[in-house]
C-alpha cells in the first residue's frame, strides 16, 4: 500500500464513529486547577520547603475529596479492582482512608509535575528500572513513539530526555489550553525542549506532522489509558485490566502504525522516596494488516494493559484516572 494510501486508511480507521462520547467523559470533568496554579505551588515548594508544600496541600485535597463524588468513586473502584486482582499490593481492603491516600499522592504529583518542567529535578535523582532498554532509547538517535499512561509522573521522564540527549519531545494532548500551556512551560523553563501539541483527532495532517517529526529524530508522547475525546469508547477496545476487561484507546497502535518509527513504554513514579523511570521496549515497528487489523489493536493494547497493571502494582496509588474506567457511560 502507498504511504498516501495508508495514511488515508489508517486515519479514516482512526476518526470513525466520532458521533458519540461518554457522558462522564474525563475531558468533561473540571480539572483540580490549572495552569497558573502549578506556577503558585511550584513558588511554594521553592520558597517554603515541601514539608510546607504538603501542609498547604492537605485543606486543599480534603475540599477535593469531599467535593468531587464521581473522582471519589473512581478512585475506590481503581483500588478495589487492584485489590482483588492483585493480592498482596494492598494490606488491607481500600476504605475511605486508602482512597485520601490516593488523593493526596494526586497532590503531590502536581508539584513533581511543576519540578519537572522547569528542569530542576535534583541530579541522581532518579533511578533506572531496567538499564539495558533505557540505553537502547537514548543511544538510539531515530525518532520513536513512546506510549505513555497516567501511572506516576509522565513529566519526570519530559524534564529528564532533556538532560541525557538534545531529543526534541512532543507531547499530544487533548487540553484545549495547550498553548497557554507551553508558555507556562517556559515560563518555568525558557530551555525548555518539550512542547505540547493540542490533538483531538488524527487527521491527514496531523499524521503527516507527526511523522516529519519522528523523521527528524523527535519523539512524539500519546497516553494509552484515557478514552479519546471525539468518538469516544467506539474508538476503543476492551483489554482485561486489574482483572476486568476495560475499554483502551486504538489512537496510539494506528499511530505507530502510519509512523512506522521504533515503540516504547515509559512509567515514572515515586518509590520510598526515590523516582523510578521505566523505559520498556514495546516493538521495533507495529504494522496492522487490513484483514486483520481489529485483532492486532486488541493485542497491542492488552500488551499496554498488562504492562500498566504490573507498574500500577509497583506504584498502587499513583494511578491518576479520576473517571468511570471500566464501564463509562455513553449519550
Amino acid at each position: 500500500m502507498a504511504a498516501a494510501d495508508r495514511f488515508r486508511f489508517l486515519t479514516k480507521t482512526a476518526n470513525r464513529h466520532m458521533e458519540s462520547s461518554p457522558s462522564s467523559h474525563w475531558a468533561r470533568m473540571t480539572e483540580a486547577g490549572n495552569y497558573a496554579g502549578l506556577v503558585f505551588i511550584y513558588w511554594i515548594f521553592r520558597c517554603l520547603g515541601r514539608r510546607v508544600f504538603r501542609v498547604v496541600l492537605f485543606p486543599v485535597v480534603a475540599y477535593f475529596y469531599i467535593a468531587r463524588r464521581e473522582a471519589r468513586r473512581a478512585s475506590r473502584e481503581y483500588l478495589e479492582h487492584l485489590y482483588q486482582s492483585s493480592p498482596g499490593v494492598l494490606s488491607s481492603p481500600p476504605g475511605l482512608m486508602t482512597s485520601f491516600r490516593h488523593f493526596q499522592q494526586f497532590g503531590e504529583a502536581a508539584l513533581d509535575k511543576a519540578i519537572a518542567w522547569s528542569g530542576k529535578l535534583p541530579g541522581g535523582c532518579i533511578d533506572i528500572v531496567d538499564e539495558p532498554a533505557y540505553r537502547t532509547v537514548f543511544d538510539d538517535t531515530r525518532g520513536r513513539l513512546i506510549i505513555g499512561s497516567h501511572l506516576g509522573n509522565l513529566e519526570f521522564c519530559r524534564g529528564f530526555a532533556s538532560q541525557h540527549r538534545e531529543v526534541l519531545v512532543n507531547a499530544l494532548v487533548y487540553d484545549q489550553h495547550a498553548i497557554n500551556f507551553n508558555r507556562v512551560i517556559s515560563r518555568l523553563n525558557p530551555k525548555s525542549r518539550v512542547k505540547l501539541l493540542q490533538v483531538t483527532e488524527l487527521n491527514i495532517p496531523t499524521m503527516l506532522s507527526l511523522k516529519q517529526k519522528i523523521d527528524n529524530g523527535e519523539w512524539v508522547v500519546i497516553t494509552g489509558d484515557r478514552i479519546p475525546v471525539i468518538g469516544g469508547v467506539r474508538r476503543t477496545v476492551q483489554a482485561e485490566f486489574l482483572g476486568a476487561p476495560a475499554p483502551f484507546p486504538i489512537g496510539p497502535y494506528i499511530l505507530a502504525s502510519t509512523l512506522q518509527c521504533p515503540v516504547s513504554l515509559l512509567f515514572a513514579y515515586r518509590q520510598g522516596g526515590r523516582l523510578k523511570a521505566n523505559f520498556e521496549i514495546f516493538s521495533d515497528r507495529i504494522v496492522l494488516d487490513r484483514a486483520q487489523r481489529d485483532a492486532q489493536i486488541r493485542k497491542w493494547a492488552q500488551n499496554f494493559a498488562d504492562r500498566l497493571a504490573a507498574n500500577c502494582r509497583a506504584a498502587p496509588l499513583q494511578w491518576f484516572n479520576f473517571y468511570p474506567f471500566w464501564d463509562p457511560k455513553i449519550d
